[in-house]
C-alpha cells in the first residue's frame, strides 16, 4: 500500500505499508492504521496486489475514516466503525 499525502507547509511525500497474511506466531493483520499528521491531505491511495502489474488507484481520499477495499474494485467502501479513546473522562488533561 502507498499513500501519498501532503502536510501544509511540506513538499508531498509517500508512507508504504506492506501487508501480509501470515508469519511466525500469530498472523499479520490485513487492516492497517496510516497516520498521517494533523495538516496532512491524501493525494492517492495505491494497493498493488499479488499476481498484478499496475496498481490500483483511488485519488483524493478523505481522511478520519476507515475504508475497504477490495481487489478489482472500482471504488472503496466507507466503514462505519465508531471512535473511541482509552482511559475515559477520567484521564489527567481530558
Amino acid at each position: 500500500i502507498k499513500v501519498t499525502v501532503k502536510n501544509e507547509g511540506d513538499k508531498v511525500r509517500a508512507i508504504f505499508r506492506t501487508v501480509g497474511s501470515q508469519s511466525s506466531f500469530g498472523g499479520s493483520p490485513l487492516r492497517q492504521h496510516v497516520g498521517l499528521g494533523k495538516s496532512a491531505e491524501i493525494l492517492k491511495i495505491e494497493v498493488w496486489w499479488p499476481g498484478t502489474a499496475s496498481p490500483q488507484t483511488f485519488p483524493t481520499v478523505g481522511k478520519n475514516q476507515f475504508i475497504e477495499i477490495k481487489e478489482s474494485a472500482a471504488e472503496y467502501t466507507k466503514l462505519n466503525y465508531r471512535a473511541y479513546r482509552l482511559g475515559g473522562s477520567h484521564r489527567k488533561g481530558s
